[in-house]
């Protein structure tokens, strides 16, 4: 991908919501994508969270990885997103607008 592809890319990505929170997941384990899709569905279910992307990510040792999340939500902090997801609240990222 080139860097003329990256921008179109993101502008276009950008158009999809009115974004305003992202944070990451990280378990003690290798997170599957059906695991992922699982907590992106109950995030989904939830009142607060209109819209949800997500990719997962490599992390340096190739037994663990994580999950980037990009939320358009109503107010959110760590204690909200562990009890919508049932991901413990100490795995879950710095929230941030």
């Amino acid at each position: 991908m080139t860097n003329k592809n990256r921008k179109e890319y993101a502008n276009a990505f950008s158009k999809l919501g009115k974004w305003n929170y992202t944070t990451y997941f990280r378990g003690q384990w290798k997170i599957t994508h059906e695991y992922a899709e699982k907590l992106a569905m109950r995030l989904m279910k939830s009142r607060v969270i209109k819209k949800v992307f997500f990719i997962i990510e490599k992390d340096f040792d190739p037994k663990n990885n994580h999950i980037h999340f990009l939320l358009e939500a109503e107010e959110l902090n760590r204690e909200k997103l562990s009890r919508i997801t049932k991901f413990n609240r100490t795995g879950i990222g710095n929230i941030e607008k």
